[in-house]
């Protein structure tokens, strides 16, 4: 099981590697689309070996792969966050490991001080 205070790298981790793996589907379907107005057809080869899209079409697939790897761990990240009983801390997971919120931003979301949710925090990733 994942460990809670790896929360804020994974939140982080994963909104880069989302961004990422996005943007380079869409570069790559780019290509695809450019390339597709005027390819022949012909057997798929190995990455790097055949035409751009092929390899388009190969990296879009390792893309959409590590998208829906990318969602299950958040939807598991989610399911232990449910774990916590007590429904303001599961505010304060939420709003600091999924939605990236500063610890600022969750204070006042919350409408405690900076330093009791600091507080908060810890107590509630000790508890997990």
């Amino acid at each position: 099981m994942i460990l809670i205070g790896n929360y804020q790298s994974l939140h982080f981790w994963f909104v880069k590697s989302s961004h990422s793996h996005t943007e380079g589907i869409r570069r790559y379907r780019d290509i695809a689309e450019g390339a597709t107005r005027s390819y022949s057809g012909g057997q798929l080869s190995k990455m790097g070996q055949g035409s751009r899209i092929e390899n388009s079409v190969i990296m879009i697939s390792l893309l959409e792969q590590e998208i829906d790897a990318d969602i299950g761990e958040q939807l598991r990240i989610r399911r232990i966050i449910k774990t916590v009983g007590d429904i303001r801390h599961q505010q304060l997971l939420e709003l600091r490991y999924l939605d990236g919120k500063t610890w600022e931003q969750v204070a006042a979301s919350m409408g405690l001080s900076r330093e009791w949710v600091g507080k908060l925090n810890k107590k509630v990733l000790s508890s997990l």
